[in-house]
């Protein structure tokens, strides 16, 4: 019996809609018991930045997470699905009419995010470098303030930017949901995994989301 890491965030109703009969009902996740059967799969809602940790030490076999969250764990674990939905950008914002080069140039980029580690990565990548300030809550503030000059986020509708008065700087990268395996669990229990990830495949085919597989 595989034992499910689900969200409790942004991603849950789509996972849950993609499960159908499989799937834990709405008043079973809600109580306040840590783990709950339904036929031959076990589920164990999770807030997502948890999800990694608890497939990686195998208190899951597999696991549903967004990439962002995935990216700025330390967990090893095996992306074996990119189930296609729950599409946004992470990305560099900042006030019109400056750029992540010209606050490099002068000395005066300082970034708030709260994925340091992707910002990082990032960063390095573009051969930047600045002060990165972890925050998490509004981070628009950071940068209307004065603290940070930048930010990195997540963006969906830009409604946020424009409200703020910011714009995007640069795509640090596309978003979406994964599936996570414990890599015990994916190489020993291939045939229970496998069958889990079809039908996770099959039934995100059928509801049109551009998925792929990773492995």
């Amino acid at each position: 019996m595989l034992r499910i890491a689900l969200p409790k965030g942004r991603l849950k109703k789509t996972v849950l809609q993609l499960l159908g009969p499989q799937a834990p009902d709405a008043e079973a996740l809600s109580s306040r018991k840590l783990l709950l059967t339904q036929g031959p799969l076990e589920f164990l809602p999770l807030k997502d930045a948890d999800i990694p940790i608890y497939v990686e030490r195998g208190g899951a076999d597999v696991g549903i997470v967004g990439s962002d969250v995935l990216n700025e764990s330390k967990a090893d674990v095996l992306e074996p699905l990119d189930l296609g939905f729950g599409i946004c950008k992470m990305v560099f914002c900042g006030k019109p009419h400056t750029s992540l080069a010209a606050l490099h140039a002068s000395g005066q980029l300082r970034v708030a995010t709260k994925f340091p580690r992707t910002t990082l990565r990032a960063l390095q990548q573009r051969g930047l470098m600045g002060d990165l300030i972890p925050l998490y809550g509004t981070i628009e503030v950071a940068l209307l303030t004065g603290m940070a000059t930048a930010i990195v986020d997540l963006v969906e509708t830009g409604r946020t930017l424009q409200e703020n008065g910011l714009v995007v700087l640069e795509e640090v990268a596309p978003i979406s949901a994964r599936v996570i395996a414990n890599r015990a669990s994916f190489w020993l229990r291939r045939h229970e995994v496998d069958a889990f990830l079809q039908l996770l495949s099959t039934r995100a085919n059928e509801a049109g989301y551009a998925h792929f597989p990773l492995l």
